[in-house]
């Protein structure tokens, strides 16, 4: 499982049920207008990705708000438009 690391744990990729997705470590924190992150987990949050949705912009964005968690960890939210 490829995992990827930026001033901390970042986001990993994983199969599951046949589906890819991009796990975000931290992304109970963060704010997700497009309502595309799952699970119930106390820190992960689920990005499935196949190849009609999410678009690559989607899903930099929600990379980059993981990116800006990491480096500010005493932020609990962060919103970026």
């Amino acid at each position: 499982m490829p995992f990827y690391n930026y001033m901390g744990p970042l986001c990993y990729l994983n199969v599951q049920d046949g589906k890819v997705y991009l796990g975000i470590v931290k992304g109970h924190q963060i704010a997700d207008s497009y309502e595309l992150l799952q699970g119930d987990g106390k820190y992960v949050r689920k990005l499935y990705i196949s190849d009609s949705e999410p678009a690559d912009e989607v899903i930099l964005e929600l990379i980059h708000q993981a990116m800006i968690l990491n480096e500010t960890p005493s932020m609990t939210r962060i919103e970026i438009k």
